[in-house]
Order: structure tokens, then C-alpha cells, then sequence
């Protein structure tokens, strides 16, 4: 028996979607990709940080997907870029050899979360629209009134 084909989600409020995938594996942003496609989302592939920070449209984007290896530790420093960009974009560490740890540190930085390899559609959708209206929550939170006496 073969398995059913993907057919994407219909999320109440569908969002709209402009992802920068960050890392040197093609095969990755192809994979991703055509997920995307499947939903209407855009994504666009960079090879490293360096030429990510570079692009005029940096502030454009709503998701980050940075490749984590044991051996790159860029992700620290981009999430700390993403995180003083005005714009209210998402975090994401993609890896194949994630654990809790991994996990722990890149929410303790302010990224959103770690998406494990290999990856299923109906996982990315629902992490990109979770993050996405987390962001947009974030940003119109209004702190609380303080109180004059």
C-alpha cells in the first residue's frame, strides 16, 4: 500500500509566507521548497549568513531557516541579527541531529524552534504557521498600563 500524496493544509487566516533558507545544501532547499510551493509560500536559498546579511531585502522576510552542523556555530550569531531586525520574522534551526539541548538553547536565544530532518509537510506547515502568528503576536502585544498614583 502506497502512502497518500501530501495535500497542504487550509489553516484558518493563511498567512502569507517569505522564507530565506540559510545554509549549503541544495538538496534541502529543494526539499523544502516544494512544500512551500504546495502552500503558496515563497522561499529563498542563500549559501551562508554573510551573503544572508547582505541582501537589501533582509527585513522582507517572515522566516528564517538556518542548517545547523556540529561544526557551525553561525546560527548564534544570525539569530541575534534576526532578532534586532524590526520586522517580526521567525527563527528556525533545521537539523538532522537535533536533541533537547539543541532545543533549549536556541529558545533561550529567541529563535522559535528546531525542525527535525527528514521533513513532513504537514510538520513544516504547521511550524511556519505557528511561528508566523506567534511573531505577529509578539509584535502587537502592547506592554501593560502602569498604574499612577
Amino acid at each position: 500500500m502506497t502512502a497518500p500524496a501530501f495535500r497542504p493544509i487550509r489553516l484558518p487566516g493563511q498567512i502569507n509566507v517569505r522564507a530565506l533558507l540559510i545554509g549549503p545544501d541544495k538538496s534541502k532547499y529543494c526539499e523544502l521548497d516544494g512544500i512551500f510551493d504546495e502552500v503558496g509560500w515563497q522561499l529563498s536559498h542563500v549559501h551562508s549568513w554573510k551573503q544572508a546579511s547582505a541582501l537589501p531585502e533582509l527585513g522582507d522576510f517572515t522566516h528564517f531557516f538556518f542548517e545547523h552542523t556540529s561544526r557551525d556555530y553561525d546560527w548564534v550569531v544570525a539569530l541575534e541579527e534576526i532578532n534586532s531586525l524590526p520586522s517580526a520574522a521567525s527563527f528556525i534551526l533545521v537539523t538532522r541531529l537535533g536533541d533537547d539541548r539543541l532545543w533549549s538553547e536556541v529558545l533561550m536565544r529567541g529563535g522559535y524552534d528546531v525542525l527535525m530532518e527528514p521533513f513532513h509537510p504537514m510538520e513544516v506547515t504547521r511550524v511556519v504557521h505557528a511561528a508566523r502568528q506567534h511573531s505577529l503576536r509578539q509584535r502587537e502585544q502592547v506592554p501593560p498600563a502602569t498604574v499612577v498614583q
